[in-house]
């Protein structure tokens, strides 16, 4: 078997093309086009959770206009100086990343004073990549708002975050932008981006690892991902490097639950049976990492409800048992609602988190007269 790079595979193997870029079509076919036709956008803006792709597009971007070795269909080489730069992360020529939640306003106003002014002198172009931008000071955003508002020739901005942005003008600057709303990938998405880094890396060679791990694990991976392509990627090569190859131990070692763990204690939930097992997964200090998986599972207890097994393969209806028992629990709406509040946000503060799940389960004890094991947590009202 090749020697392999262990480094940070989501960094070493995240797409460096379009066209490996999974769960985005909308977006890819867009930046294509402005590939092919030279005639990229001044201003980008790409939202969306973390883990979605957002700063693998605004690096493919930015090497689509910097690169000078483009190919007939106008897509970087992938191999110069330029490309490599990016790639490799060294911002050593005229594409510039700065990183949001690390910037005051006088430091941007400092960069972008000295950046802009004198052209790209060893790039096509000057590209700025400013990640996580949410994190920018409302005086910081309107640095930015301000070198935008004059577009100017050579000089381009692709701007990422992973949520509205704050101050008194939020919408000011994204309105200057391409604006471009990240797609949560599928599980399906996800779990054929971790089959394609096993091929990649020739995991599957390796006759120390059990073959049921390239389906029952990476399924499991998926699972708990929070729909993520970095997060799953992230959970695969701790598997590799640290030979956790069984669900059992990832459950142990990552402190992750399976679909079907947490779906029973939705369901306790659902028919008012609040257990002590409810608080270990759903009030958890690890909440954040477990949401998306809770989230999964309302998801196809709702979609249950609204349409039954009507759609769904007859060699899959097995796995919707519980699920079913979700939907018809006389507290299901308590449950979902409660969660899909919170659903909309990026980043859920845990007071936030603790005053809505706080409430439910007080509403579901007060209505069904059921005691707790142990007695529910008090509301959190401390400011975060």
């Amino acid at each position: 078997m090749s020697e392999m790079n262990f480094a940070d595979w989501y960094i070493v193997n995240a797409p460096k093309t379009l066209s490996e870029v999974y769960g985005q079509d909308v977006i890819v076919r867009y930046l294509k086009d402005k590939q092919k036709n030279r005639s990229f956008d001044k201003s980008t803006f790409f939202q969306g959770r973390y883990g979605s792709g957002k700063t693998v597009l605004a690096k493919i971007l930015a090497k689509s206009i910097a690169c000078k070795n483009i190919n007939k269909d106008g897509e970087p080489c992938d191999d110069c100086s330029t490309c490599n730069a990016i790639n490799n992360e060294t911002w050593d020529r005229d594409v510039i990343y700065l990183n949001g939640e690390q910037m005051s306003a006088q430091e941007v106003d400092n960069i972008l004073d000295k950046s802009m002014s004198t052209p790209a002198i060893r790039d096509a172009a000057k590209v700025f990549i400013i990640d996580e931008t949410q994190g920018l000071s409302s005086a910081a955003i309107q640095k930015f708002l301000a070198a935008t508002q004059s577009p100017r020739k050579g000089f381009y901005f692709i701007f990422t975050a992973m949520s509205k942005l704050a101050g008194k003008n939020p919408g000011a600057l994204q309105s200057r932008c391409k604006n471009w709303k990240m797609k949560d990938p599928t599980n399906e998405e996800v779990y054929k981006y971790l089959g394609k880094i096993c091929q990649l890396k020739e995991l599957t060679k390796d006759t120390t690892i059990p073959r049921e791990f390239f389906t029952e694990g990476l399924q499991f991976i998926v699972e708990n991902s929070d729909a993520s392509f970095r997060k799953a990627i992230q959970t695969l090569e701790q598997c590799y490097n640290g030979k956790i190859f069984t669900r059992t131990e990832m459950k142990d070692i990552f402190g992750i639950e399976s679909y079907e763990d947490a779906a029973l204690v939705l369901a306790d939930i659902s028919h008012g049976r609040l257990t002590k097992q409810l608080y270990e997964v759903i009030v958890g200090a690890d909440y954040q990492e477990k949401f998306g998986l809770l989230i999964k599972i309302i998801g196809d207890a709702a979609t249950y409800k609204a349409f039954g097994l009507k759609y769904v393969d007859e060699s899959e209806q097995w796995r919707w048992k519980t699920p079913i028992e979700i939907a018809n629990g006389p507290f299901f709406r308590e449950l979902s609602d409660a969660f899909l509040s919170l659903a909309d946000n990026a980043y859920i503060k845990r007071g936030e988190y603790q005053l809505i799940i706080s409430n439910m389960l007080c509403k579901i004890t007060q209505v069904s007269g059921v005691t707790t094991e142990p007695k529910a947590s008090p509301v959190v009202r401390r400011r975060v």
